[in-house]
């Protein structure tokens, strides 16, 4: 995820979210995003005919707090 948020992640706007479609729950990956990023939201895929696991992953860049 890092490097995919790294290479693709300059091209969405501010507000835009990347999904990745992964295969086992990646939680080493998402604990090691870089902080300017966090997890939006992971979902589990049930595909047919495929007997393996699969998830979809959202992330969008973090959210700044305001300065006063």
């Amino acid at each position: 995820l890092a490097d995919l948020l790294r290479l693709g992640g300059r091209w969405l706007q501010p507000a835009g979210r990347l999904l990745a479609m992964k295969g086992r729950y990646p939680a080493e990956e998402i604990a090691q995003l870089p902080p300017d990023w966090q997890l939006v939201a992971a979902h589990r895929l049930q595909v047919p005919f495929l007997d393996e696991e699969r998830h979809l992953i959202e992330v969008a860049r973090a959210i700044q707090p305001k300065s006063e």
